[in-house]
């Protein structure tokens, strides 16, 4: 990060999976914290970036979002639950 020359005060929300990797970054001078995940946060986080304009200007996340797909009750019908895969730079997005 350093290398990259990201400022040390900056707010950076991370992914909560792995907090060792969130401590390492806090004890090299970074302010971050993990984002808080619950029950149906995926789905409360989808609906918040919903309601915003948002400008899309990178090809990993213009692909992610073409390729994004809900999961199908057996009749075929999309459910309110999104498939898990290649969505990291849309979950980044939405911390």
């Amino acid at each position: 990060m350093d290398r990259m020359n990201i400022p040390k005060n900056i707010m950076i929300i991370a992914d909560s999976a792995r907090p060792e990797m969130i401590a390492d970054i806090h004890a090299a001078g970074y302010s971050i914290i993990p984002v808080k995940k619950y029950k149906g946060s995926v789905n409360d986080q989808i609906d918040f970036v919903a309601t915003h304009n948002i400008h899309i200007n990178g090809h990993n996340l213009l692909h992610e979002i073409s390729e994004y797909v809900w999961k199908l009750d057996k009749s075929g019908k999309p459910m309110d639950i999104p498939v898990d895969g290649a969505d990291h730079t849309l979950d980044a997005a939405r911390y």
